[in-house]
């Protein structure tokens, strides 16, 4: 998927290039993100340590089995789903070697470069999708697993109307008002947070790749 980890950390290093052509200086600025917007830095190990639910009946053996059995069938597409999140991450940052100190006002070969990085992400990005859709979560997940759904639906469908918006040549301004006001529904922290409430209730780990996809992609690497 497109995840918001994504969209945050383009968002926020578009907004801070703009910034910095119109203030005239390369200083730090702020800019009024979407609620749950921001570098992905923000999302660590600690913010998912403490779920807000603490377990006050014991899983059952079945419950704990088809937990595991759930995240068994899932293996497959979150690996895919983690691999996206790694590909985007480095072609941002191969885009942001080549444009990243221009004058992004007046270089429409900025967005059309960063429009054909989603294009080559966004099929790869569907298929995930309609992975998760064809997996029956237990009961225990299905509140997590209808957020991931939506999650997923939301950035795609909002990645491909910011690339029909750079194709079209909308200005500069109305573009990054289309980032700061990124896809509706739950955020990739609000995602992983009820995921990890499922599964301290159960006993369960959380596969580390999901986590990765869905924060900061150091918590993968450390499992």
């Amino acid at each position: 998927m497109i995840s918001q980890r994504i969209i945050a950390s383009v968002t926020l290093s578009l907004a801070v290039l703009l910034a910095a052509v119109v203030l005239g200086c390369g200083g730090s600025t702020s800019t009024a993100l979407a609620p749950g917007f921001g570098p992905s830095t923000t999302v660590t190990t600690t913010t998912l340590a403490s779920p807000t639910t603490s377990p006050t009946i014991a899983p059952t053996p079945a419950e704990k089995q088809s937990a595991k059995a759930y995240f068994a069938s899932m293996s497959s597409v979150i690996d895919k789903d983690y691999q996206l999140t790694q590909w985007f991450d480095d072609a941002f940052a191969r885009w942001d070697e080549t444009y990243g100190n221009t004058n992004l006002y007046a270089n429409k070969q900025a967005w059309n470069a960063l429009a054909s990085a989603i294009e080559q992400a966004l099929p790869r990005a569907e298929e995930i999708s309609r992975e998760y859709e064809a997996i029956t979560p237990p009961d225990a997940f299905r509140s997590a697993h209808d957020m991931l759904l939506k999650n997923n639906r939301d950035g795609n469908a909002w990645a491909s109307n910011l690339v029909a918006a750079i194709r079209a040549n909308r200005s500069p301004d109305e573009l990054m008002s289309m980032m700061d006001n990124g896809p509706d529904g739950p955020t990739d922290n609000q995602v992983l947070a009820e995921f990890q409430r499922a599964a301290t209730r159960l006993g369960v780990d959380l596969p580390p790749k999901l986590i990765g996809a869905y924060s900061d992609n150091a918590v993968a690497s450390q499992s």
